[in-house]
């Protein structure tokens, strides 16, 4: 019974594997020499306006639209199913609708958690979380934890800073 299950799962693992050897050979591809890792599921539109930073994990179902121009700093963990999109289109006029583009600035050791939505306009400030489910639609400073559609700044974890002078905004405290 343990062989037959073996045997049945043998081209879903195939595959898998497969993925993850085309991730690598197009992060090979389109980012020589940055060491960045991706899964075969990653869709990139507009490679050539994406600057991508040393060391950056990309999930599996990340989609970077890069209409425009996207900048992702060293060390960066983007989760599975984020969207990082630069353009759009306006409907306050009549179709067909203009389109625009916007640059996305991300900084070095941001991690993007899953489900995460990326709106052109936006700087991200290095070492920031963006909590799962978030759309940032503004800029989101360096050392902060933003949350919440759209994302809002809930916390800040800046290395100067003493947790222990931070108000504990409601929560019991021993």
């Amino acid at each position: 019974m343990q062989l037959i299950s073996r045997l049945l799962l043998l081209p879903f693992d195939f595959m898998r594997k497969l993925r993850r050897l085309e991730g690598r050979f197009r992060s090979w591809a389109y980012f020589p020499g940055k060491r960045c890792t991706m899964d075969g599921t990653v869709v990139i539109k507009g490679h050539h306006n994406v600057d991508m930073g040393m060391d950056v994990r990309i999930a599996q179902n990340v989609l970077i639209g890069a209409r425009g121009r996207v900048a992702i700093g060293d060390d960066c963990s983007i989760g599975p199913d984020v969207h990082i999109e630069t353009g759009g289109s306006v409907h306050r006029e009549k179709p067909p609708f203009p389109h625009y583009e916007r640059p996305i600035e991300i900084g070095s050791g941001v991690i993007l958690c899953s489900h995460a939505v990326i709106l052109g306009g936006v700087k991200i400030g290095d070492r920031a979380l963006i909590a799962a489910g978030a759309v940032v639609t503004r800029d989101v400073p360096a050392y902060s934890t933003a949350a919440g559609v759209p994302a809002k700044i809930i916390a800040s974890h800046h290395p100067d800073v003493d947790p222990d002078t931070v108000p504990s905004r409601g929560r019991a405290t021993t």
